[in-house]
């Protein structure tokens, strides 16, 4: 399966989506942290992101997740 794969809008976060979004792999550019996030997981962060535009909203993810 390939993923499609896009960046955050000020290139912080690389994002691949796979499966039609029923998987999501988010890695921070800056530390290489990454977090995987799939089904019911996977639309929460989809959608507490607004579509992974907040970039605010995903660092508060790594934030939480990656300490």
């Amino acid at each position: 399966m390939i993923p499609m794969q896009y960046t955050t809008p000020t290139e912080r976060f690389h994002v691949s989506s796979y499966g039609n979004g029923w998987a999501y792999e988010i890695v921070c550019q800056t530390t290489g942290d990454s977090l995987w996030f799939q089904d019911h997981d996977a639309d929460t962060v989809r959608s507490d992101t607004a579509d992974f535009t907040n970039e605010d909203a995903i660092n508060s993810y790594f934030e939480l997740l990656c300490e």
